[in-house]
């Protein structure tokens, strides 16, 4: 692999006229333009195939049809991507201006990892502010969400050899794909810096059944009291979450837990 390896990003959205104009302009204003872009539509109802065709001429592929879901879109990125790495950046989120170029000066530093990964910022759609949230908080993947899929950079190689996103997980196919990374000792490395930004509020917002799914890959990466722990603890704080907001009110629960709970 040449010191300029080719990046694949891929976006994949649904009626995501809202933010997907500042996904696109995010990937192809990159300081580094060694890269191919894949966007994969489901076939929207709204502004978001017009959006696209605006972009066209910066865009590798495309395509608009309809999926059985998020994981299955991302699947058919990866089939048509060519790159050496792979990162993937769905339509409501957004990468970092240099985000590709400190991905690969680390790639060029550390030749033979398969997964580079770097920290993320959280925006709240109840918030003005954005916070920043850093793997040094939770370095145990098999107990959370540690590394956060929208600063993962996967070698192509690695997808090919362990496989794709499972679509029997609908909210957790990219935990699940992590921790099966993980368990085929394939090697990580943490970039210290912010790579993508998050936004709150997508389909696995404060949804319960992520936590069962959750469960459910825990127990099979770990032993059962283990993962039984890491479930009662996930579900209480879920249920504190609801409390929290129906008592104070979203906007000031967020407020609550930007200050005193992220720090």
């Amino acid at each position: 692999m040449s010191t300029n390896p080719l990046i694949s990003i891929i976006t994949v959205v649904y009626n995501g006229e809202k933010h997907l104009e500042s996904t696109i302009k995010s990937v192809i204003e990159q300081s580094y333009n060694h890269f191919e872009y894949i966007i994969i539509d489901g076939n929207s109802e709204d502004r978001t195939v017009e959006i696209i065709k605006k972009y066209e001429h910066n865009i590798t592929h495309w395509i608009s049809e309809s999926d059985n879901g998020i994981y299955e879109a991302m699947n058919k990125g990866l089939n048509l991507s060519k790159g050496d790495f792979v990162g993937i950046i769905n339509s409501d989120d957004f990468y970092e201006p240099d985000a590709l170029q400190n991905v690969v000066n680390e790639i060029n530093i550390n030749r033979d990892i398969d997964i580079f990964f770097g920290d993320i910022y959280i925006l709240n759609p109840h918030l003005k502010s954005k916070k920043l949230l850093t793997y040094k908080k939770g370095k145990n993947l098999e107990k959370s969400f540690s590394i956060w899929h929208p600063s993962v950079f996967v070698r192509k190689s690695t997808y090919e050899t362990y496989g794709y996103f499972d679509l029997s997980y609908r909210l957790a196919a990219d935990y699940e794909l992590l921790l099966r990374f993980q368990k085929k000792k394939c090697t990580f490395c943490y970039i210290n810096k912010a790579l993508s930004n998050f936004r709150e509020g997508g389909i696995s917002y404060y949804n319960k059944n992520l936590i069962f799914e959750q469960y459910q890959l825990q127990k099979l990466h770990t032993n059962s009291a283990f993962s039984t722990i890491i479930f009662i603890k996930n579900y209480t704080v879920f249920l504190l979450q609801k409390l929290g907001m129906k008592l104070l009110g979203e906007r000031e629960y967020h407020t609550f837990r930007y200050k005193y709970l992220y720090k």
